[in-house]
């Protein structure tokens, strides 16, 4: 039995606790990498995107400024173009000052790429990514629209022609050269970044959960202890309850309890005294002990009705004919005292049978003083 019940104590505690917590670690976890991670990752390229537009639009002032000085006549077109050229092939960003601008026409020719110094002046018309995507002449066809825009494509790790990679640019278009001037952002360093928060984010989980695991079990050691020193508990009183039931069962006295006016329990040896059922008492009004069950008894009701009140000024102990379901009396002493069970104020009445012994005794005592009376009666002098 101690086995079922610390079994069922261990099915209660997981679904009434160990469950809903995992439960809501369990859409923690899924909230943050199907939500957070997936909105970091894009709020990560978003800032980025704006990064190399602003980093575009930084290296076409640059060519403007030459462009104004080619307009003043202070520099010939070919000299202002070769010294724009020149200051943005050695322009670098990025941690590790590698990322880079470079020039292509609207032909498109490269005019300018510090890593591929081998296409500069060749017709990129037919050249492609490892996929397959014409990217120069996407770049040409997508800012003759509104004059920037992004294209995506795969290309060399910055300055490494062995490694491919998927890379997001940024292209605008110069008008007064033709030129169109783009720079770029790898689409690895953003999954590198979102690859960081992940890890983070997996160590962060992993230790609220082994935090909880922890104080669940260590709710369960408790809740368990305390189990088991309300089964003990129970045990102790439910042995206790049989213990007192043995003894109040075995009484040669008359028990009965009352709560709340009604009868709530009568011991063997009381319904034997009153040849009674027990359903014929339990629950019923205390004046079934002492008026009988179907017309009233004619006894002491005042007394009685003060022993079942329990009045702190109620007699101790009252003899009383007592009616038997055949019709007969028993005569008893009754006493009364008040119990308390919980929050209810109760009655014990103890019944005792006077015995023949004592009735022949009293009977005895009665018929010697009626003797005495007589014998004094023969004894007095008769008038004349």
């Amino acid at each position: 039995m101690t086995w079922d019940r610390s079994g069922r104590n261990r099915a209660s505690f997981a679904i009434r606790i160990a469950l809903p917590t995992l439960l809501a670690v369990g859409l923690f976890a899924a909230t943050l990498f199907a939500v957070v991670v997936p909105a970091y990752e894009r709020q990560i390229l978003d800032r980025k995107r704006e990064m190399i537009a602003e980093l575009t639009q930084s290296a076409v002032s640059i060519l403007l400024e030459y462009e104004t000085e080619e307009r003043s006549g202070r520099m010939t077109r070919q000299d202002a173009q070769n010294e724009a050229v020149a200051r943005l092939r050695f322009l670098r960003y990025g941690e590790q000052r590698k990322d880079y601008f470079w020039i292509t026409d609207a032909h498109p020719r490269m005019i300018m790429h510090p890593y591929r110094t081998d296409l500069e002046g060749s017709d990129l018309s037919a050249f492609a990514d490892p996929r397959g995507k014409f990217l120069f002449v996407e770049m040409v066809r997508a800012v003759g629209k509104d004059g920037v825009a992004f294209v995506e494509y795969f290309w060399q790790w910055k300055d490494d022609p062995d490694r491919i990679v998927p890379k997001l640019s940024h292209v605008r278009a110069f008008l007064p050269w033709g030129w169109i001037v783009g720079t770029g952002i790898y689409l690895e360093d953003v999954r590198e970044e979102t690859a960081r928060l992940t890890s983070h984010l997996i160590r962060v989980s992993l230790g609220i959960t082994a935090a909880l695991a922890l104080l669940l079990f260590f709710v369960f050691q408790q809740s368990l202890s305390i189990e088991k020193r309300r089964s003990r508990a129970e045990g102790s009183l439910h042995e206790s309850r049989e213990r007192y039931q043995a003894l109040v069962d075995a009484s040669t006295e008359g028990i009965a309890l009352l709560l709340d006016g009604r009868v709530a329990f009568v011991n063997p040896t009381l319904l034997k005294m009153l040849d009674r059922r027990r359903e014929d008492l339990e629950g019923k009004e205390p004046s079934l002990l002492f008026e009988g069950k179907d017309a009233p008894f004619p006894s002491r009701e005042k007394v009685w009705r003060r022993l079942v009140s329990g009045e702190e000024d109620a007699p101790g102990a009252v003899e009383l004919a007592l009616p038997r379901s055949d019709g007969r009396t028993v005569e008893a002493v009754v006493s009364s005292s008040r119990i308390r069970i919980g929050t209810r104020e109760g009655v014990i009445l103890a019944v005792r049978e006077v015995s023949p012994h004592v009735r022949a005794e009293r009977d005895k005592e009665a018929l010697a003083i009626e003797l005495q009376v007589a014998l004094q009666f023969l004894q007095e002098p008769v008038e004349r």
